[in-house]
């Protein structure tokens, strides 16, 4: 029985080897710069730039609480919300809203952001829509740069 085991071990490490040496012979021809991702290239229709003063005016007009509780059941408490929050399992109260700061916060998963992130994150809309959604519940008139007038970083 003994020598059946040592019969498979050696069988065994041979095909390792082989393996190996396979694998060692693909990674040979493999090339060594992989190539950059290719972004898919968008219409310039789809691209909308806006005026850092209409960003600033929505930023100010937006009622957070008034954004999520369009998706979440909100309690008050104190001067701030609270709700469950809809980006980790669980039924505790842990999303913070503070209306003052134009913030949410979930003590367990850290999601945390704005009415623009918000409706990013939960509602699945690109930057684009999130603004123009939030400029037409709060009455915003966003103003709406073309590609000349939008510095590039």
């Amino acid at each position: 029985m003994n020598e059946n085991y040592e019969v498979n071990a050696k069988k065994l490490e041979e095909a390792l080897m082989h393996i190996v040496k396979a694998m060692n012979a693909i990674v040979e021809v493999l090339p060594t710069k992989q190539p950059e991702a290719v972004r898919p290239r968008r219409g310039k229709s789809d691209w909308k730039f806006f005026s850092k003063k209409s960003l600033e005016e929505l930023r100010l007009k937006i009622s957070l609480s008034a954004v999520l509780s369009q998706y979440l059941k909100l309690t008050k408490r104190g001067k701030k919300c609270v709700a469950v929050c809809p980006f980790h399992d669980g039924k505790d109260k842990s999303l913070n809203i503070d209306e003052k700061n134009g913030e949410y916060h979930c003590s367990v998963c850290r999601a945390h952001g704005g009415g623009v992130q918000f409706m990013m994150d939960h509602a699945k809309m690109p930057f684009p829509g999130a603004i123009e959604t939030l400029a037409q519940q709060f009455g915003v008139t966003m103003e709406v740069l073309n590609s000349e007038e939008h510095p590039v970083h």
